[in-house]
């Protein structure tokens, strides 16, 4: 340069206009780094937030399959859950349908015991009223049964002193066929009667009755071989 300067005077503007050339290239090199480091700047800035982003969405990844996995394994167990409950109204179901049966065969039992109670309560009605038949035939029995003894007391205590009524017993206790017994005994009479027979009929009721004039006549003859 420096011989260049000493060549003549014609050379340092040149010079000067090739190191303004030089200075302004370098300044602009200069700046074309400067820009290129707020680039890089920029990019490793860039870089580092895409990094961040990265580990936030790999955070928010790792999360939401850690809670994936929860939710898999809350789903498994509410699936048994259901599965369980899906069971259990099965058997209740079953148990309803078992008790429902069972309800409307104890309603036919119940309904023929009804029926049954019922019939049972009929018949009762009946045998209360034969009963009551048969305890006003018995009282009447009784009745008869007490007349009977009285009158009896009563001939066999005129028996005793009359002849009339020992022969009437001593025919009845002979053993002649045919002897049916005294009138008295054979004729059926109300009670509301029995006066007014024994009044019209007297001593006659204690006739004996025989089944024919034959065995009559055997009776008479039985008396005679007897003395009465």
């Amino acid at each position: 340069m420096r011989l260049r300067l000493s060549s003549g005077e014609g050379g340092l503007p040149a010079l000067q206009a090739e190191y303004d050339a030089a200075a302004a290239a370098l300044s602009g090199v200069a700046e074309q780094m400067r820009a290129a480091d707020e680039a890089a700047d920029s990019i490793a800035r860039e870089m580092n937030e895409a990094y961040s982003r990265e580990m936030d969405l790999s955070n928010k990844i790792a999360v939401t399959g850690s809670n994936i996995g929860h939710f898999n394994d809350a789903k498994a167990g509410l699936e048994k859950d259901i599965n369980d409950i899906t069971a259990a109204v099965s058997a209740i179901e079953a148990r309803i349908a078992e008790m429902k049966a069972r309800s409307a065969a104890l309603g036919g039992e119940l309904a023929a015991e009804k029926e049954k109670e019922a019939a049972a309560e009929a018949q009762a009605k009946v045998l209360s009223s034969r009963l009551g038949e048969i305890e006003a035939r018995q009282a009447k029995i009784r009745e008869d049964q007490a007349w009977d003894k009285s009158r009896l007391e009563v001939i066999l205590a005129q028996g005793e002193h009359d002849t009339y009524w020992v022969g009437i017993n001593g025919v009845l206790n002979s053993g002649v066929a045919g002897v049916k017994g005294t009138l008295r005994h054979l004729l059926a009479i109300r009670k509301e009667d029995r006066v007014a027979v024994d009044d019209a009929l007297g001593r006659f009721l204690d006739s004996v009755v025989c089944e024919t004039a034959a065995a009559a006549q055997e009776a008479i003859e039985y008396l005679r071989h007897i003395g009465k």
